[in-house]
């Protein structure tokens, strides 16, 4: 088949777009050439910026457009308007933040969607939701007569995962001592390995599956507490978890990765995935995660982490208690 991958480079994307190699299908992206530019010398790259200018886009035909990079519905429309009558079948990457407070846990993709208020900017914790939620809106008007396929993921983890959220944890409990975790270890945990997700994604392309699909892992319900065992387990580190209360933690202005703020992290952390696994979607064991992100992590040096307590502060909070 004939790929265009929007993005295709950083994370999800880069595990996208070397699952689709591995397949064997001919693949062009389509971004700005300015992360891992090199990454995939071989493949065929479309410079352009989605933000100015999609007409690039017009360069090909291609069997299925993936759109990766996608969070602005202003831009997803420019693309999904100049891809209509270029690409047979629309992937749409958005997220399970699209779904409101309100819904209950085991949220199903039949569940209303975010009402985006106006006037909230960028810091608002609804503005990522929102945005991905409006994106989907727009995708089903211009797409509402063709093929159009939209995947939800909660949080992503494993190599090459810019944010840091798993990889601090992996990283800190493999180095062992005194840690510092939150007060409420009982609260409930989703993520999924990009590499299931771009599994499944290419599912979703080559069988062309339609409609919309939570991508969630795993399987069995994981708690905040069990998700800090096992990989304590998996790196053969002994845990020696210090719990600290949250408002000491939000007045160092420090968010650990996982943890729960709020209400709406709790319905996120608990939706539905049976459409998805009814469609094929397969989870490997949490333990492959953890490994492959360490070993990821220490190929790149260890580097100061994006997420989490630097390492001074910690011993600064674990000094006061």
């Amino acid at each position: 088949m004939k790929l265009l991958i929007l993005g295709g480079t950083r994370f999800v994307g880069r595990h996208i777009t070397e699952e689709a190699l591995r397949h064997g299908h001919d693949v062009t992206l389509f971004n700005r050439g300015r992360i891992a530019p090199h990454g995939f010398p071989d493949v065929r790259l479309i410079r352009g910026d989605r933000r100015v200018d999609v007409s690039g886009l017009a360069l090909g035909r291609w069997d299925c457009a993936i759109d990766v990079s996608g969070y602005l519905p202003g831009e997803v429309c420019a693309s999904a308007e100049m891809l209509r009558g270029h690409a047979q079948h629309y992937v749409f990457i958005s997220s399970v933040s699209v779904y409101p407070d309100s819904v209950e846990p085991g949220a199903d993709e039949n569940s209303p969607l975010l009402e985006l208020p106006l006037g909230i900017d960028d810091s608002h914790p609804l503005a990522y939701g929102g945005c991905k939620a409006n994106c989907e809106r727009v995708l089903q008007d211009i797409w509402s007569d063709a093929w159009l396929s939209i995947i939800r993921p909660t949080i992503a983890v494993g190599p090459h995962d810019p944010t840091d959220r798993f990889t601090y944890w992996v990283r800190r409990i493999s180095q062992g001592g005194r840690l510092v975790v939150p007060l409420q270890l009982h609260r409930p945990v989703q993520l999924i390995d990009a590499r299931d997700l771009a599994h499944f994604v290419l599912d979703v392309v080559e069988q062309r599956f339609l409609g919309t699909f939570n991508a969630c892992g795993p399987d069995a319900r994981l708690h905040m507490g069990g998700l800090l065992e096992h990989i304590a387990h998996v790196v053969g580190a002994g845990l020696e978890p210090v719990h600290v209360e949250e408002h000491v933690l939000a007045a160092r202005d420090v968010y650990l990765p996982f943890t729960v703020r709020d209400d709406r992290s709790v319905v996120l952390f608990q939706v539905s995935n049976r459409r998805a696994r009814d469609a094929g979607l397969r989870l490997r064991p949490l333990g492959d995660s953890v490994s492959a992100t360490l070993e990821w992590d220490r190929q790149r040096g260890q580097p100061p982490m994006v997420a989490g307590i630097h390492p001074d502060l910690e011993s600064e909070i674990l000094a006061g208690l």
